[in-house]
């Protein structure tokens, strides 16, 4: 084997080896993305899970007003109507902010 047969081999194996650390390198980055978008992804669908429980504890609340403010033959003044107005409006601020919390949860957890 001769002097530049011996440089070739090594421009050779380091070529190869070049070549496989790019393949791992883009590689990593691969995988790396996709764990990302996975982890949006779940945030995504958790927080729409969360939308849509808070979106029926509010239908919930608002027909429970209505029953109790005006189906109600016991309710027969307007202070009365007020007054569940006024607790009912207490309960939707308690909606907000636990939405407020869960929505900074979730933007914690986001990469």
């Amino acid at each position: 084997m001769n002097e530049n047969s011996k440089n070739y081999t090594w421009a050779f194996v380091t070529l190869i080896m070049l070549l496989i650390l790019l393949v791992t390198a883009q590689g990593w980055q691969l995988y790396s993305s996709y764990q990302r978008q996975q982890t949006s992804k779940e945030l995504a669908e958790a927080a729409l899970i969360t939308a849509k429980m808070q979106r029926n504890a509010i239908e919930m609340l608002v027909e429970g007003f209505e029953a109790a403010a005006y189906d109600n033959p016991k309710v027969d003044t307007i202070y009365q109507q007020q007054f569940l107005a006024t607790e009912s409006t207490l309960y939707a601020l308690e909606i907000v902010v636990i939405q407020n919390s869960q929505i900074i949860e979730l933007l914690a957890q986001m990469p």
